[in-house]
């Protein structure tokens, strides 16, 4: 990511760190987690989570499941049990939306939403 950025590791770090508020890797691991929620969403009858888990290279399922409770308040299993039209697809979070949710919400008000 910072050979793509044309900055060094520490200062994407900085960058992250002041405007996410976590780490370029917590970040990528969100959007991997946003990513199986939007698949498990649509996915068709017979769909395993593990499959799934594992095409966004998540590989440990207990910590998997732990860090998607934490951010969807459910497990992955109990998502892909919603019927396909009760399962809100998530927008996948940006750089721009950290930004703008890290710098337009109080920190005691926006919790672990960015």
């Amino acid at each position: 990511m910072a050979a793509v950025a044309g900055v060094s590791r520490r200062a994407l770090e900085k960058a992250f760190s002041h405007y996410c508020y976590c780490s370029p890797l917590q970040f990528l691991k969100q959007v991997r987690l946003y990513r199986v929620r939007a698949e498990l969403c649509k996915a068709p009858p017979g769909t395993s989570v593990t499959d799934v888990m594992l095409r966004y290279t998540f590989t440990q399922g207990d910590k998997f499941a732990e860090a998607y409770r934490q951010l969807f308040g459910e497990l992955p299993s109990e998502t892909l049990k919603h019927p396909r039209s009760g399962c809100p697809v998530p927008a996948i979070p940006s750089i721009r939306s950290c930004w703008d949710c890290a710098h337009q919400t109080a920190p005691e008000v926006r919790g672990d939403r960015c």
